[in-house]
């Protein structure tokens, strides 16, 4: 029983992170705002918080998702 809801939870994770990084890739920061993906300068604790934003709302979906749906293939077999 826990195997599928973990590998249903990785893929929706999967899914949302795919859909940040297409919009992140694709240039449209709607979802983002204005304040995170068009940041007006370049200073150095910018150009760090956008990074920050890349890891938390592109990479830790994209990896969090794979390592639940590794989990939940491993409790089904």
């Amino acid at each position: 029983m826990v195997g599928p809801i973990l590998i249903a939870v990785g893929a929706v994770l999967m899914i949302a992170g795919l859909v940040t990084l297409g919009g992140w890739v694709g240039g449209r920061t709607g979802r983002l705002g204005r304040s995170v993906a068009d940041r007006v300068g370049n200073s150095k604790t910018d150009r760090q918080l956008l990074g920050l934003y890349f890891v938390v709302l592109v990479l830790a979906p994209l990896v969090g998702g794979a390592l639940l749906i590794a989990f939940g293939l491993l409790h089904v077999g």
